[in-house]
């Protein structure tokens, strides 16, 4: 039988390679930087939408802006503020003293807050290449993976451009959209480096609204950092598609004018209570995401806690997995200490509430693993287990 695994990354893959988990946020914008192991990134700020952001989380949410550092028990959750924002707005009623036209740019600016920590987040990546050492052993078996990114994040982009050209010849991850960068699409028409399913949307996503035409794009802070592996494929689309005003209260012109006079910005479907699936790209990317799902011959989750209110995501999964074994599902929690205990103490799928959800939604013998993204690819590849085998 012809391998064919699909690989899900939820934010705690992220978090394991330096990234933000959702909480983190909100605390990172309103202090101007994003927080390392051993350094301090600057969180860019562009038009004062940082500004603007501090200004309505101290007038609608009590944030103490005035103090630093602000920490995160100062912050109300951001799914509830992009919740509240998204019904005000739908409905034209305010928050506080701010409706109409500033609740709308509050919203923008929460946004960007959102694109920006994320952005300083890989300019600095963490140690490990883990994206790298999951994906580059089915590289060497001449497989080109399916992988199903929850994130906005651009990591495993990354890093299946430079596999795609280590294994071939410029070779870039295939989005299963409709993308109009002529560069981009050069690449792709002589071969991909399997698929990428980014079903939140992507930090590289750039959307005109009005002609609905989608773009590629390549910032400063998503092709370089510390460490990181830049593809001759990002290189040239870094080059040959400049948009470094990506997000912007202005906008930035559509490029397909002058036939479209409308503006740009990224495809980011945020954490609110009420996701809104209905941009044309993101529909297609959910479809694209069911299909594989059914023709995988395994799944592996890493970092992904699926929670209840994320009801979509849960029927995908129900709709798209249920033929698996329940072996042949694999989910990569972190237990802190878990990695230094023997497998017969570590916490177990009942005792953990992120397996209790997964147990509820498939059942019993999953493949469960509470070690982290880092400690479980240790372990397969000295127990020569999947992704180092094709066990």
């Amino acid at each position: 039988m012809v391998e064919k695994p699909i690989i899900i990354l939820g934010a705690g893959a992220t978090k394991a390679c330096g990234g933000p988990l959702t909480d983190e946020i909100l605390p990172a914008a309103l202090n101007g930087q994003m927080e390392h192991d051993n350094t301090k990134t600057l969180v860019a700020d562009r038009e004062e939408l940082l500004w603007l952001m501090k200004e309505f989380m101290s007038d609608c949410f009590n944030v103490p802006t005035d103090r630093q550092p602000i920490r995160s028990q100062d912050c109300p959750s951001l799914p509830m503020v992009l919740s509240m924002l998204k019904r005000s707005i739908d409905s034209n009623r305010p928050i506080g003293t701010w409706d109409g036209e500033r609740l709308i740019k509050a919203k923008r600016a929460i946004e960007y807050a959102i694109f920006a920590v994320i952005e300083a987040a890989l300019r600095y990546p963490s140690g490990r290449p883990l994206h790298r050492e999951l994906l580059e052993p089915l590289y060497l078996r001449h497989l080109k993976p399916t992988v199903l990114s929850l994130n906005y994040d651009v990591i495993v982009d990354n890093e299946m451009f430079t596999l795609g050209e280590e294994f071939g010849n410029l070779y870039p991850p295939d989005y299963s959209l409709n993308i109009d960068t002529q560069q981009y699409n050069f690449f792709r028409d002589m071969g991909v480096s399997g698929r990428l399913l980014k079903i939140h949307g992507s930090l590289n996503w750039l959307y005109c609204e009005k002609c609905q035409r989608l773009d590629l794009f390549v910032s400063q802070g998503m092709r370089t950092g510390r460490g990181m592996r830049t593809a001759k494929a990002l290189d040239e689309l870094y080059f040959s598609v400049p948009h470094n005003d990506a997000y912007s209260c202005r906008g930035t012109p559509c490029r397909n004018r002058p036939t479209c006079d409308g503006f740009i910005s990224p495809i980011l479907i945020t954490p609110t209570y009420f996701k809104d699936y209905e941009n044309p790209h993101i529909e297609k990317v959910w479809q694209e995401a069911e299909w594989a799902m059914q023709e995988a011959t395994r799944a592996v989750i890493i970092g992904y806690s699926l929670p209840t209110d994320d009801v979509d995501v849960s029927l995908l999964f129900k709709r798209g997995l249920s033929h698996l074994k329940r072996d042949r599902i694999t989910v990569v929690e972190y237990v802190n200490g878990d990695i230094n205990k023997p497998v017969s103490e570590r916490t177990t799928v009942e005792n953990h509430p992120t397996g209790q959800r997964f147990r509820s939604l498939f059942g019993d013998g999953l493949d469960w693993h509470t070690t982290g993204f880092g400690g479980w690819l240790d372990e397969q590849r000295t127990n020569q287990l999947f992704p180092f085998t094709s066990d």
